[in-house]
């Protein structure tokens, strides 16, 4: 897992994950166990409400550094 509990994400471009839209910044507001699997549960940085859930290879494979030239990638710009 490359995310931590209450981690911030910014989303570029189309990652095809539902519910994480481009451009938009998302917190880690939980990490739970889904049938085995770890699971991120993603809220807005200054909400509660889960927006959405996705498991944590799956986002994992998401996530580049910032000087990447994709343009479909997801930075975590706060640990």
């Amino acid at each position: 897992m490359k995310l931590n509990l209450n981690d911030i994400i910014r989303v570029h471009g189309f990652v095809m994950l539902a519910g994480l839209e481009d451009g938009c910044r998302y917190r880690v507001k939980s990490i739970t166990p889904f049938y085995g699997m770890p699971t991120y549960t993603f809220a807005r940085p200054k909400g509660r409400k889960a927006v959405a859930r996705h498991t944590a290879t799956s986002v994992d494979l998401w996530i580049t550094d910032v000087n990447d030239p994709d343009l479909n990638k997801i930075t975590v710009e706060k640990s």
